[in-house]
C-alpha cells in the first residue's frame, strides 16, 4: 500500500496480547482495548483519543461540541450517568429449559473519576435519593494532584456520579466508563461504553436491523421528577424522509429510573438508522444496546454512545487488522468526503464518498488492512459517524463493536474499568504538525 507520510506518529501503549479465542477471559480485555483506555492525559488540540469521547465533562472548554456541556448541572457541580450492563428483556421460563433464554455467567466492572480542583464527588444508584449516595476516596496522583477514585458493578442498578467542582479551570472534571461480558448464555460478547452526561437531546447512528438482531434504545433519569421522551429516526433505504415508527416515537422514563425504546421493532430491516432523541422535561442519558443472533448463537453484544456533534474531520481509532468493517455516515449538507486508513506511518485514501443532505449513507469497507489502526472521515461538509466492526474467533464465534469519534480538546480524563494491564490507549491525529502528548 502507498501511504501518505504524515509528520505525526499515532501512539498506543500498554496493549495486551489476546487470544483470538473468544471463550478466553483474554478476549474482554482485548475487546475492551477498541472501547475504553486507561489513563489521565493531556491532549494537545490536535489530537483525537477514539473509542471513548474524550470527556465533554471537562469544562476548560466550554465550547467542545458535545451535548454533554450543555446538560452540566451547574458550572460547578457535574453529573454522568453509567448505564446497567447489557441484559435479556425476559427471563421467564417456559417448556424445556434447554430453548429457554438465559444470561449464562454475565457480569460487568464500573470505575468513576473525578480530578483536578474537585471538593467532593459522590456515587448513588440512579432510583436512590442523594443522601444515600457514596462518598469516592481522595487519592493523589504522581503529580500531586487531587483525584477521587471508586469502582464498583453495574449489575443491578445504573450508576450516578456526580462531582463538586471548587473551580472551573483546565484539567478539572469527571469521568467514568462501564464494561460487561460473559462468556457462555444469550448475551455472550463483550459491551463496553463510557458514561453519558444527561442531556435534553441526544443523537445516535445505529447498525443494520434484521431477523435475529435486538436493538434498544434505553434513556436513564436521574431526575426526582419522570419525562417523556420522543423518538425520531431515518433510515438509509428512505432518503430524507423521516420514517413513522410502527411501534409510536415516544416513551415515558420514570423519575430516577429507565426504560427502553425497541428501534428493532419499529424499524425493522434497515441498512441503518440516524436516530435523534428528545427529553421533554428532564436531561437524561441514553445509549443503544444492541444484540446479535444466528439462531440460538449468540454473535456479539455491545453498547453504541451518542454521537458528537458534526465535524469537517472525524477520526474512528481502536481498529485491527482483519475486523470486518462498515461505516455509517450522517451529513446535514451536500458535499464530499475522503475515507483513509491511518497506521503510525501515514494515511492512504480508500473511497470518496458524495452525499446528499439528510441522507444516511451506509459504506461495506470489508477486512481492515494490514497495521491499520484508524480510519479518518474528512470532506468539505460536516458529518457524524459511526463503525461497526465484527471479530471473528474460534469455533464460529464472534464478537461486534461500535466506534464513535472523539471531539478535538486540549486536556480530558479517561477511566478503564478493568486494570491498567488490560487496557491499550489508542491516539491519532489529523494535524499536519507533531503533537506532544503526556
Amino acid at each position: 500500500m502507498n501511504w501518505h507520510k504524515n509528520p505525526h506518529e499515532g501512539s498506543k501503549h500498554g496493549e495486551v496480547n489476546a487470544d483470538v479465542d473468544i471463550n478466553r477471559k483474554n478476549k474482554i480485555v482485548s475487546i475492551v482495548s477498541l472501547a475504553i483506555f486507561s489513563a489521565i492525559i493531556l491532549i494537545a488540540s490536535a489530537c483525537v483519543v477514539a473509542l471513548c469521547l474524550p470527556m465533554p465533562h471537562f469544562v476548560d472548554n466550554p465550547n467542545t461540541p458535545s451535548s454533554g456541556v450543555i446538560s452540566s448541572v451547574g458550572s460547578t457541580r457535574l453529573q454522568t450517568i453509567c448505564p446497567i450492563r447489557l441484559s435479556l428483556p425476559d427471563l421467564t421460563q417456559y417448556g424445556d429449559s434447554e430453548y429457554n433464554e438465559s444470561e449464562g455467567d454475565l457480569q460487568s466492572s464500573a470505575r468513576y473519576g473525578a480530578f483536578g480542583d474537585v471538593y467532593s464527588s459522590s456515587l448513588r444508584n440512579i432510583r436512590d435519593n442523594n443522601d444515600q449516595s457514596i462518598t469516592l476516596n481522595s487519592k493523589s496522583t504522581d503529580d500531586d494532584t487531587s483525584a477521587f477514585i471508586a469502582n464498583n458493578n453495574v449489575n443491578h442498578d445504573a450508576q450516578v456520579l456526580e462531582g463538586h467542582l471548587s473551580r472551573v479551570g483546565s484539567g478539572t472534571g469527571i469521568s467514568a466508563s462501564m464494561v460487561s461480558w460473559a462468556t457462555k448464555g444469550d448475551v455472550k460478547g463483550l459491551s463496553a461504553t463510557t458514561c453519558s452526561m444527561p442531556s435534553m437531546k441526544q443523537t445516535f447512528l445505529v447498525p443494520e436491523s434484521a431477523d435475529g438482531i435486538s436493538i434498544r434504545l434505553e434513556a436513564f433519569n436521574a431526575a426526582s421528577k419522570s419525562t417523556v421522551v420522543r423518538v425520531k429516526a431515518w433510515s438509509a433505504e428512505h432518503g430524507n424522509n423521516q420514517l413513522n415508527l410502527s411501534t409510536g416515537s415516544a416513551f415515558t422514563v420514570p423519575a430516577r429510573s429507565h426504560a427502553y425504546f425497541d428501534l428493532a421493532a419499529a424499524s425493522p430491516k434497515t441498512s441503518g438508522l440516524y436516530v435523534q432523541v428528545e427529553s421533554e422535561q428532564t436531561p437524561i442519558a441514553s445509549f443503544v444496546k444492541v444484540v446479535h443472533m444466528s439462531g440460538l448463537s449468540v454473535k456479539g453484544v455491545d453498547i453504541v454512545h451518542e454521537l458528537s456533534t458534526q465535524s469537517n474531520t472525524n477520526i474512528l481509532s481502536g481498529i485491527s487488522e482483519g475486523d470486518q468493517s462498515k461505516l455509517y455516515v450522517w451529513p446535514n449538507k451536500d458535499g464530499n468526503v475522503t475515507l483513509s486508513w491511518m497506521n503510525d506511518t501515514g494515511s492512504k485514501e480508500v473511497k470518496n464518498l458524495t452525499l446528499k443532505a439528510h441522507h444516511l449513507q451506509v459504506v461495506d469497507l470489508g477486512k481492515v488492512p494490514e497495521h491499520v489502526n484508524a480510519l479518518s472521515v474528512s470532506g468539505d461538509v460536516p458529518t457524524q459517524v459511526m463503525m461497526s466492526i465484527t471479530k471473528d474467533g474460534k469455533d464460529n464465534q464472534s464478537d461486534v463493536a461500535f466506534i464513535t469519534p472523539s471531539s478535538v480538546q486540549g486536556s480530558g480524563a479517561i477511566v478503564s474499568p478493568v486494570s491498567a494491564n488490560e487496557t491499550a490507549l489508542y491516539l491519532s491525529s489529523s494535524s499536519d504538525k507533531d503533537t506532544f502528548v503526556r
